[in-house]
């Protein structure tokens, strides 16, 4: 299984998969398919002994350098996992009690003399004292991430200093939610000491907002090789509805710094800071930029301004709710497309993700979106919901300006359609000949795997029909979703086990045995995979 078929490269599907899998496949897919590898991990340790994973640390490249713990180990499992120890060039997920690494000493008697001598990557998990991790600190470790809720002030001092001293190189620097620190200035201290420390090899930070201070900002720009830059989230999980303004700021003459920002992405309510960042920083090399935030966005002006003339040569903007915090349902502004036409502009863009805006179209100004891009870079991923219903003539628009197209977000007026095909007075089949005639394609999509209804609520029956037209016009199976989990869990799994099982060819006959799964008082957004 060297390759895998596109559509099992989307995320939403790939644990579903591997939850399937018999213990010898999931470790042949985990160790074969990078992308799979993270997803597999806690199947693989599941279901298979330590020892019999253990054993294929010398023979598979993927698992040699690689190793997580789901769960605490025993003494026992711990112990054995000591003599591969030499292989391990990435601990991920470890968790960890004192007594295991005290036991450990038996086979590493000198503390001086690290456990793992060759460890490249640590992903440190656990809740217990982080004095535990002098044996695993090497000079040779250029990647840290410490995935703690909550920490004391006095650990997290000592494991700057422990980082400060030991670490010859700090590539990758990855701090989790550190709520306890959150009033102590000293660690703020700290923390910037070991930026300033680390400045010349530093590529890729991930920080929680609470250290995200003016003077961590300045900090942040002496880096000269950052190339990724992620902030937040941060602990602010209970606050509402929060309007936010671009448009209180005026544009000022930026210094050459963060040249080298490739990526930035911002989650959390410390939107001055962000704005400073736009606004006094230079981020010419930007070609990917992420705001997500439980905060409504309702003046998207000053953002795509500063993204037009600061980021020439942006690819990706994304624009909308964090996956961390609970999703706020409100009713998200409605934009007008004057504002959002300066993004044409940017010929380099090919994503763009605008969920927490509705943007008020015509089929004309459809056309011109979807046409601005040149042949050779036409959309890969375009999810713009519009308060304006598209007809679903309009749908083939997509299919003949972006043969491209990878993921594609769409609002259709579900109360119209609904009332228009009347579900109970149509079969499927003529449901499907009423959508047909509508839809003219003039190619097929190549690429198309995930299409996104927003907000439409669509009766199942309609969401079949659309769906089942937009699956003939591609090549590969779709993914519709919406935000109705367990809805997506149920008829997901189901799809993929006839897909697996083969019965037909797979994708048609679970779409024919599903139309008749939902109820039609079930009410929501549905997520329906073909």
């Amino acid at each position: 299984m060297s390759r895998v078929h596109p559509i099992f490269e989307i995320q939403e599907l790939i644990g579903e998969i591997v939850s399937w899998m018999p213990p010898r496949q999931t470790i042949h897919t985990a160790l074969v398919n990078r992308t799979w590898f993270h997803a597999s991990i806690p199947y693989l340790w599941y279901s298979v002994s330590l020892k019999g994973a253990l054993s294929l640390l010398g023979k598979w490249g993927m698992c040699r350098d690689r190793f997580g713990f789901l769960e605490t180990p025993t003494e026992t499992q711990w112990d054995l996992f000591l003599v591969y120890s030499k292989h391990v060039r990435l601990l991920e997920g470890i968790s960890l009690e004192g007594r295991l690494l005290q036991a450990a000493t038996r086979f590493r008697p000198d503390s001086v003399t690290y456990l793992f001598p060759n460890l490249r990557v640590l992903i440190w998990t656990t809740m217990g004292d982080l004095t535990d991790l002098n044996a695993l600190i090497s000079p040779s470790l250029e990647s840290f991430g410490l995935k703690v809720p909550e920490l004391t002030a006095s650990s997290f001092q000592r494991l700057c200093h422990l980082l400060i001293t030991r670490l010859k190189v700090l590539r990758f620097l990855d701090i989790d939610v550190l709520v306890a620190l959150k009033a102590d200035i000293q660690c703020h201290h700290l923390f910037q000491e070991l930026l300033e420390h680390f400045k010349e090899t530093l590529m890729w930070i991930q920080i929680p907002s609470l250290f995200y201070t003016h003077k961590t900002l300045k900090m942040l720009s002496k880096i000269q090789h950052l190339c990724n830059l992620s902030i937040g989230p941060d602990n602010l999980l209970q606050i509402n509805e929060i309007p936010v303004s671009w448009t209180d700021h005026k544009l000022i003459e930026r210094r050459e710094n963060f040249h080298s920002l490739q990526k930035f992405s911002f989650t959390g309510t410390q939107k001055k800071l962000c704005d400073k960042l736009l606004t006094r920083y230079s981020l010419s090399a930007l070609l990917d930029f992420t705001w997500h935030s439980c905060t409504r966005l309702d003046d998207p002006e000053f953002l795509i301004t500063i993204m037009v003339s600061s980021c020439p040569h942006l690819e990706t903007l994304t624009v909308g709710h964090s996956q961390m915090y609970p999703i706020i349902p409100f009713t998200p502004p409605v934009i007008h497309w004057p504002a959002i036409r300066p993004l044409l502009r940017l010929q380099n863009l090919s994503t763009l993700s605008l969920n927490s805006w509705t943007i008020q179209m015509t089929p004309e100004n459809l056309i011109e979106l979807l046409s601005s891009r040149p042949p050779s870079r036409t959309w890969k991923i375009l999810e713009i919901f519009t308060s304006t219903p598209l007809r679903l003539a309009d749908l083939s628009l997509y299919n003949q300006y972006c043969p491209d197209l990878e993921r594609l977000g769409i609002y259709i007026d579900g109360y119209s359609l609904n009332s228009f095909l009347a579900p109970s007075d149509h079969d499927e089949r003529d449901i499907d000949q009423l959508l047909e005639l509508h839809l003219l394609p003039h190619r097929r999509f190549s690429q198309l795997a995930v299409i996104n209804f927003g907000y439409s609520q669509l009766h199942w029956k309609t969401s079949l029909a659309i769906s089942s037209i937009l699956l003939k016009l591609s090549e590969i199976p779709i993914v519709a979703t919406g935000w109705d989990w367990p809805y997506w869990r149920e008829v997901s799994a189901r799809v993929l086990a006839r897909w697996k099982a083969g019965k037909g060819n797979g994708w048609d006959a679970a779409l024919r045995s599903e139309r008749s799964t939902p109820t039609d008082s079930y009410e929501g957004w549905w997520n329906v995979i073909w």
